[in-house]
């Protein structure tokens, strides 16, 4: 074996050692995909895509949390497009009231809400591209 071979070995071993503590489980840094079944705290994440017409989607378009549930509305790695995320009525956190711009992260667009607001179901917006869809978050006990 050559020298350079050998420093190969060190230094693949040393990234794998600095690899990113992720927020979420397992090796999605948001989390797993919320459910319409209750998620338990933690984070999960809510992908926002848009159809060749720009209508925004929601998978799932229902999203079932704990309260204390961080939730991560996503676009996938690439998509530019903006959205924001409103609630039509009282937000599931004090910290979600008003219209809510997405930012970017990365290469993609994010907007991330704590849902520790009282128990119920938050009727809320995605605004893209002209256009509006209504999905639901509930927080249960």
């Amino acid at each position: 074996m050559s020298p350079s071979g050998l420093l190969v070995v060190p230094v693949l071993l040393s990234f794998a050692a600095c690899q990113p503590v992720f927020r979420g489980t397992g090796t999605d840094p948001d989390g797993p995909a919320c459910q319409a079944s209750l998620a338990q705290g933690g984070v999960v994440h809510v992908d926002v895509a848009y159809a060749p017409d720009g209508m925004p989607s929601a998978s799932p378009d229902t999203c079932k949390v704990a309260s204390g549930t961080r939730i991560v509305f996503r676009t996938p790695p690439g998509e530019a497009r903006t959205f924001s995320i409103e609630f039509s009525g009282p937000p599931p956190g004090a910290r979600a009231a008003g219209r809510l711009p997405s930012v970017a992260r990365g290469s993609q667009r994010v907007v991330e809400l704590l849902a520790d607001g009282a128990p119920g179901s938050y009727k809320y917006d995605i605004h893209a591209n002209g256009r509006t869809l209504d999905p639901v978050i509930i927080i249960d006990r």
